[in-house]
């Protein structure tokens, strides 16, 4: 028997992902903020039931930063504050770490279910995210410090190696709660 609220979860992590992982703008205000994302991480979290035994951490953590993304975007959708490139560096330090935990609960999931491969790429986007997620922090510091000119262009690499991923992530998720959900495999 499938639970519906691991693929309840599945959904809600995806969405997630995508808010914030993607963010888009426009006249330089964010459509899709982050503190939508890390809310439904938070709410998404019940759903794994088992899958998240001994790591409650995450879900207040998450809430947590869905407190501390919403002053940020407040902040400067208000320009109350000039500069939140510190509070950024901070949530996206955060973000990393977050993220390397949780996938450990998506694989879980994908593994009882029987979905050997999947697990296997969502350990290897894992790796891949967090590496990403480190280079575009390390690489924006040092071009906050150098202005070098190679620096921006490995900080934006690093990003989009973040946003590809990202949607990976999201295809991989809702292809696993299909498969969960349909009890069959997708390819």
């Amino acid at each position: 028997m499938v639970s519906k609220d691991i693929t309840k979860g599945l959904t809600l992590t995806a969405f997630g992902f995508l808010f914030v992982l993607i963010n888009i703008n426009i006249n330089e205000i964010s459509i899709s903020p982050a503190f939508i994302g890390w809310l439904l991480f938070f709410l998404a979290f019940p759903c794994f039931g088992k899958y998240g035994e001994g790591k409650e951490y995450l879900r207040w953590a998450a809430l947590i930063l869905t407190i501390i993304t919403a002053v940020e975007w407040t902040l400067e959708v208000t320009d109350a504050v000039a500069n939140t490139d510190v509070l950024k560096t901070i949530v996206g330090c955060a973000n990393a770490v977050f993220m390397f935990l949780y996938f450990d609960i998506l694989i879980r999931v994908a593994k009882d279910y029987g979905r050997e491969e999947t697990a296997n790429r969502l350990s290897t986007l894992k790796y891949v995210n967090i590496g990403g997620y480190i280079g575009t922090i390390v690489f924006a510091v040092l071009y906050s410090l150098t202005r070098d000119t190679i620096m921006a262009v490995l900080t934006v690499l690093c990003g989009v190696v973040v946003l590809v991923t990202a949607i990976i992530t999201c295809v991989r998720l809702f292809k696993l709660k299909k498969e969960i959900a349909n009890g069959t495999s997708v390819a």
